[in-house]
């Protein structure tokens, strides 16, 4: 009703007349904010309509979920939540806690009922027209510092490529492209050293849900402040599979199959072929360890031609500390333990396998992982390119 009250008072009469007369440009953009006012709401609590799947989505929705139930500073009033029409992380906890769940592709959902949507690990594009039904849009929380590793897998190919940094980027999406619309909010975090890929989603799922709660509380200033993503440094974070999990040792350093085995391991295990049979390597032993110098003299005495004339893939065994030592490209990695049809130690790897006389020069053999279509993949830009973004970063604020 209050709809058509507004709409009344600012749109011409049908059969002319001064409301005819008046309607001008100016006319017509008090009627878009006046009518648009009506529709959002200018504070919290608002009305969220999630959209998730993995552990890491489920840590933002458990955090919305508490403050609707119990915040101290209420911030979401209605939660309802869209998953794909399968088994996952967030369906299950959604079910638990009898919040109202939609299949993906949505065919019915009325998203005038919300204020705002939240994507977090989503994996689908939502059509623009969707997006436009939400007075403020849909915010996605992404764990990197964007534009760097757009796309899929950001935390793996932050492990993958050694970085330093990442942090979580709250972000409007847009149709069409994932993790390209504007940024409102940005933190930055030091990666901790020696994480996983698990390790490192746990730890940024807690910031991220943080920093989701904060834009929250000031989405509609923060919306007035959105600024587009730098068009320089982007990178592409794209999915990865089992193919990547194999080892090269011909190609890959101690520091490469570290990363990998971080970054990867958790999902698909570390692969490699012994004797023609698939086999996973195991429990790995960190680049520090490796580096003591009982390891080095064990080596020394077991090649005393010298290490560098060692076939990459070759095998030995250091019995005290139990560890599958292997030969890479220009070093040594270490392992507790083997799959080889099933798990077993490094030493009952020795015992039914390396101590035989006829298996001991028998070499782990390398597979191609296609890794280096993904090894910081970044477009550099050059002095005048960083100038001219910067001025324009700062053209764009002074104006809002």
């Amino acid at each position: 009703m209050m709809q058509r009250a507004v709409i009344a008072a600012i749109l011409p009469s049908p059969g002319g007349g001064p409301n005819s007369q008046a309607f001008c440009r100016r006319c017509f953009s008090r009627f878009i904010d006046e009518f648009t006012s009506y529709r959002t709401k200018l504070k919290p609590p608002w009305n969220v309509l999630f959209f998730g799947t993995d552990e890491y989505a489920l840590t933002h929705l458990k955090a919305l979920n508490a403050n609707r139930i119990g915040g101290i500073q209420k911030l979401v009033d209605r939660l309802e939540v869209v998953v794909p029409n399968s088994k996952c992380a967030v369906r299950g906890y959604a079910s638990e806690e009898n919040l109202r769940t939609y299949n993906w592709p949505l065919k019915s959902v009325d998203s005038s009922q919300f204020d705002v949507g939240v994507v977090v690990s989503f994996g689908h594009l939502i059509p623009g027209r969707f997006i436009n039904m939400f007075p403020y849009g849909i915010l996605n929380i992404h764990p990197s510092i964007l534009p760097r590793w757009r796309g899929a897998s950001p935390i793996i190919h932050t492990i993958l490529n050694g970085d330093r940094e990442t942090g979580i980027s709250v972000m409007e999406i847009r149709p069409k492209h994932f993790d390209v619309g504007p940024l409102l909010m940005q933190m930055r975090f030091a990666v901790p050293e020696n994480c996983t890929t698990f390790q490192l989603r746990n730890y940024l799922a807690i910031e991220g849900s943080s920093l989701l709660m904060k834009s929250l509380h000031d989405l509609p200033v923060l919306e007035k402040m959105e600024y587009e993503q730098n068009e320089y440094g982007v990178t592409y974070a794209h999915k990865l599979n089992p193919v990547n999990a194999r080892i090269c040792w011909e190609q890959q350093t101690p520091g490469d199959i570290d990363r990998q085995y971080r970054a990867l391991s958790e999902l698909f295990g570390l692969r490699s072929v012994w004797k023609g049979q698939s086999v996973r390597l195991n429990d790995m032993v960190s680049l520090i360890d490796m580096e003591a110098q009982d390891i080095h003299l064990a080596l020394q005495n077991a090649f005393p031609e010298g290490e560098m004339t060692v076939r990459p893939g070759i095998a030995f065994y250091f019995d005290a500390r139990d560890i599958l030592c292997i030969r890479c490209k220009d070093g040594w990695v270490g392992f507790h333990s083997i799959t080889v049809r099933k798990l077993m130690s490094a030493k009952s790897f020795y015992n039914g396998y390396l101590s035989r006389p006829e298996l001991r020069a028998t070499a782990f053999e390398s597979q191609l992982n296609e890794l280096d279509k993904y090894m910081f993949r970044i477009h550099l830009p050059n002095s005048k390119q960083l100038s001219m973004a910067s001025e324009k970063l700062l053209s764009s604020r002074a104006v809002r």
